[in-house]
């Protein structure tokens, strides 16, 4: 299958066999702010403090701050986008003011999350959710004070159920920049979705901030 990245036409339309169109107006990307007071002082020893915000078409906006080093390590998983990352690694944050569904549909309440690597689980249930297996998933920063933690798949699931409230996690999808970025910068992704790219030295993860896969 091949890609195909579009940086500049707002709603510009881009179609994967397979998935759902999702047609929506550009977001806008402006400088955020400090970091909340709910963000750990331990987690907010890694993050940068200064903010990105994306303010959706709906009024909705989400804050994030980036991890300042590269969150780089061992032990991807087969199949991965980013076999760079780790399940449980943490990337990042994002406050969200308004509302907002995750890529899986469910809505998020406004809040303050830290952001945790994981992988989409092959077992069937999940067939067509995304192009890529590669997420992050939200957490309750006040449920999450530590940077380091020692969480499988499941364990990052149970953690990430307080941001929906459902019994299911909630989930932004990570998709490529094939064209490679220096700044922070929104793109369309695979699906006509929208992500903010963030590079860091190596690596540059796409955080879909408007999308969603099938249900």
């Amino acid at each position: 299958m091949r890609f195909r990245r579009v940086a500049a036409l707002a709603g510009a339309a881009l179609l994967t066999e397979g998935f759902p169109a999702f047609a929506a107006d550009r977001p806008t990307l402006t400088a955020g702010g400090g970091l909340p007071e709910a963000i750990s002082g331990e987690v907010r020893e890694v993050l940068r403090s200064d903010g990105q915000l994306v303010t959706l078409d709906s009024g909705t906006t989400l804050e994030f701050w980036f991890r300042t080093d590269e969150p780089v390590e061992s032990g991807g998983g087969s199949g991965a986008t980013f076999p760079e990352l780790g399940v449980g690694t943490l990337v990042g944050a994002v406050r969200i003011v308004g509302e907002w569904s995750d890529y899986k549909g469910n809505p998020i309440g406004s809040g303050v999350f830290t952001l945790r690597y994981g992988m989409r689980p092959e077992d069937g249930n999940h067939m067509g959710v995304s192009v890529h297996l590669d997420f992050v998933l939200l957490v309750p920063a006040a449920e999450d004070p530590t940077v380091e933690v020692a969480w499988g798949q499941p364990d990052l699931n149970i953690m990430s159920f307080g941001s929906t409230g459902i019994g299911h996690p909630g989930v932004m999808s990570l998709a490529p920049n094939y064209e490679g970025v220096a700044e922070p910068t929104l793109f369309e992704d695979d699906t006509g979705g929208w992500a903010l790219a963030w590079p860091w030295e190596r690596l540059t993860l796409g955080f879909v901030v408007e999308g969603e896969g099938e249900h």
